[in-house]
């Protein structure tokens, strides 16, 4: 963490009583347009939250925005960091993977990950490869970045933040502690479970101790793992993104952001998505898709979900052990937007009217950072299912609803045509 005669700034935050304290580097960083903008985005930000809930609650926020949870994870980090000193050279590797940590988020898209689809075949790039084009565009940032860690953080924040490299050729995989691929034992996924939870009103019990996790952080030789007196705060952590990622694959969660990503599909095929379109604010994309600039399907489904007229879920299909056909199939980004073409001409209806989102689980995931209880190496895993399957979902407006049983004949034809595994199940 920073020394005291560092400090220039404290940020008051909820997730953290202390407070968290920031150097000057952090503190002007914090004033650039590419950190200043998260702050229009919301933790929770997709398309049913930014259009329809968060407006209407903008006075109640709780625990923020992408910005809030930016400085989240970089104090995190500076936690984490703060090593036994067997490892004084870590102090020099520490300034970029805190740096990292603070940046992690610049490259986000409007409604964030809902978005993902269009913004990444918009730009060629996913949000974190995002970052290092921002980094390196935007000429505040760019200076200050060169001035405080030098010309070569330039090129080592972005690589951290996609989780692509080790530091100064070492085989130690520092970027574990920038980006764990998804496994939420990062300095981002420490911050974001609680405070994803709270931002959304779920609830606000606090399952885990940050900071107790990120003092766990130790290094040696072999690499980064946890050593921790205890399961509590890890089964916390776990049982909190278990009732995140419940919420967001919930029916009355997944409808909008299937119903709003085919609004943007529907303008992305139009060429109407500019290219600057990646990097508005969730209120400045809402009000560009809104506008008379729009095809009249992509508008006719935001004002819908302005409103919050959310499309029923009329099926829902699991398909166990898929075969690779059908694996690629799911794969395909767009697959889900030509299903939701064929079902459109099957009904004759127009095609802001018909969604569809697929999804996958596979199966167990292994935390990568190994961790040690009680001074013994635990092997542990988390997510239940033992096997990949793959998932379906069919959402029509509510003026089709007399039409279900035809669309549930065309995607059964399909997916029996697709797999050779006849095991498809289907539920209401």
């Amino acid at each position: 963490m920073p020394s005291r005669h560092e400090i220039v700034a404290v940020i008051k935050d909820p997730m953290y009583s202390q407070g968290i304290p920031l150097t000057t580097f952090e503190h002007r960083a914090l004033s650039t347009y590419p950190m200043r903008r998260l702050e229009e985005i919301p933790v929770a930000s997709n398309f049913r939250n930014s259009l329809s809930i968060l407006p209407k609650n903008s006075g109640k926020r709780i625990a923020g925005s992408r910005r809030q949870h930016s400085i989240g994870a970089f104090y995190i980090s500076t936690v984490a960091t703060e090593l036994p000193e067997t490892k004084k050279d870590f102090a020099v590797k520490a300034k970029f993977i805190n740096a990292a940590n603070l940046f992690h988020d610049i490259g986000t898209f409007p409604f964030s990950h809902a978005s993902e689809d269009q913004c990444t075949k918009l730009k060629g790039k996913t949000h974190e490869q995002m970052a290092g084009e921002i980094i390196h565009s935007h000429k505040h940032l760019r200076t200050l970045i060169a001035n405080y860690l030098g010309n070569a953080a330039l090129d080592l924040l972005p690589a951290l933040i996609e989780g692509q490299t080790s530091l100064e050729g070492q085989s130690i995989p520092y970027s574990l502690l920038v980006n764990a691929k998804n496994l939420c034992f990062d300095p981002d996924g420490i911050d974001n479970g609680q405070r994803s939870l709270q931002e959304r009103g779920l609830t606000s019990f606090k399952f885990y101790d940050q900071l107790r996790l990120a003092q766990g952080y130790r290094m040696n030789d072999d690499g980064i793992y946890l050593e921790l007196g205890g399961m509590h705060d890890i089964n916390g952590l776990l049982q909190a993104r278990k009732i995140l990622y419940d919420h967001i694959n919930s029916p009355q969660n997944m409808s909008p952001q299937a119903t709003g990503a085919r609004g943007l599909e529907l303008a992305y095929r139009e060429n109407q998505l500019p290219d600057e379109f990646t990097f508005y604010t969730d209120a400045e994309a809402t009000s560009f898709l809104e506008s008379k600039k729009m095809n009249s399907g992509t508008r006719v489904i935001f004002q819908r979900l302005a409103r919050g007229d959310f499309y029923p879920r009329v099926a829902f299909y699991t398909v166990e052990k898929p075969d690779e056909v059908l694996r690629e199939y799911m794969i395909n980004p767009d697959s889900k937007y030509l299903l939701a073409d064929e079902i459109s001409k099957m009904l004759k209806t127009d095609p802001e009217n018909v969604a569809v989102q697929m999804g996958k689980d596979k199966g167990h995931r292994r935390i990568q950072i190994p961790i040690i209880i009680d001074g013994k190496i635990t092997q542990f895993r988390y997510h239940v299912p033992e096997t990949y399957s793959a998932q379906i979902y069919v959402y029509l407006h509510g003026n089709l609803r007399g039409r279900i049983d035809e669309v549930r004949q065309l995607v059964d034809d399909k997916f029996m045509r697709l797999t050779v595994v006849k095991n498809l199940a289907r539920a209401a």
